[in-house]
């Protein structure tokens, strides 16, 4: 059964759930591509984990929510999130693994600069582009229909990153590493996996990432854009962590 649900702007919740029309995106997905009629239970979310769950109304050319609830998503356990580190790529590039990584389920996006990185932004563009790619995001939890964006952080070296990384499942795509099966993977613990930029990341970047304890995960015997290796990786460690996506559960009977 598909997902009777639609996420919309947290001011559009707001207003749906006091008594509001639905917009016209929302409307259209609703009746035009999922087919449904007039007093079906829907969930309306906000990407931030509130739910309004009602029935379809119809007033005239608009189409409303009526007897609301008001109702929360579970919150993903640690051992549910996967952040993803990659190595910052052309703009094309890097908005396909934001977009894949969001329908993929990931916690958050961190963004890399290494010495590889062929995109190095000027502090004044980055307030600029990490909105851009909050956006590509939102946009994506919309057409995804989940409950809880992922999370675009600024860009940071690594350095930075690995000088206050809590406990968690150290993951590293590399040539050298094991098949995800051979991995020593805590169900309890979040997930940060790395994937180098174009030319993957330097030798002694690579050295401080093993140092650390990053486990070496191989993605077969062929070299892999980076935007197909975040892909690979995020859904080979789903599946060894056994991850379901418990959000398709938070919908309407």
């Amino acid at each position: 059964m598909r997902i009777r649900r639609a996420i919309v702007e947290p001011d559009v919740f707001d207003a749906i759930y006091a008594g509001g029309t639905l917009p016209k995106s929302a409307a259209t997905y609703l009746i035009g591509v999922l087919r449904l009629d007039e007093g079906t239970e829907i969930d309306i979310g906000d990407g931030a984990g509130h739910i309004a769950r009602g029935r379809l109304r119809r007033a005239g050319r608009h189409w409303s929510v009526e007897s609301v609830s008001l109702h929360e998503a579970p919150e993903t356990a640690p051992g549910g999130q996967i952040v993803l580190w990659c190595g910052l790529l052309k703009p094309d590039r890097f908005r396909l693994v934001i977009e894949k990584a969001v329908e993929l389920g990931v916690t958050a996006v961190q963004p890399v600069i290494s010495t590889h990185s062929a995109v190095r932004p000027p502090d004044a563009k980055l307030e600029g582009l990490v909105a851009r790619w909050q956006r590509i995001a939102r946009d994506t939890t919309k057409q995804c229909l989940r409950l809880r964006a992922s999370t675009i952080l600024p860009p940071r070296t690594l350095d930075e990153l690995t000088r206050d990384l809590a406990d968690c499942n150290r993951i590293l795509a590399t040539f050298s590493g094991v098949p995800v099966g051979a991995l020593a993977l805590s169900s309890t613990q979040p997930t940060v996996v790395a994937i180098g930029p174009e030319g993957g990341f330097h030798d002694s970047e690579q050295a401080i990432l093993t140092n650390l304890g990053f486990q070496g995960l191989s993605l077969g015997a062929f070299p892999l854009r980076a935007e197909t290796a975040a892909i690979a990786s995020v859904t080979l460690l789903r599946e060894a962590l056994n991850l379901s996506f418990s959000e398709g559960a938070t919908q309407c009977p």
